[in-house]
């Protein structure tokens, strides 16, 4: 069973394009490369052009904490500066019923 992940980045005013463009970079780049990564895709929010959600599919939740786990502090708080808030995470089981 997979694991579907739902990372949703609300972007400062006036940083929305820079973001989004940094975050494919990354999927592109450094999430598809990690144990357990299977897809991710990266979204702009119709309703709030400054919401970007990165819908990702994952082997196991521990795949992606680890994934998680690979970036440091400074680069944490590098991506921050960009944000109004934290990004907020969600961990979903793909329920096959």
């Amino acid at each position: 069973m997979s694991t579907q992940v739902i990372v949703s980045f609300i972007a400062k005013e006036g940083s929305v394009d820079s973001l989004q463009n940094r975050l494919t970079d990354i999927v592109a780049n450094h999430t598809s490369t990690f144990k357990g990564y299977i897809s991710a895709v990266v979204h702009r929010d119709q309703a709030n052009p400054n919401r970007i959600v990165i819908m990702e599919a994952w082997e196991s939740p521990e795949d992606f904490r680890a994934y998680m786990g690979s970036y440091s502090d400074e680069q944490k708080a590098e991506m921050g500066e960009n944000l109004q808030e934290p990004p907020d995470i969600k961990i979903l089981d793909i329920n096959l019923n």
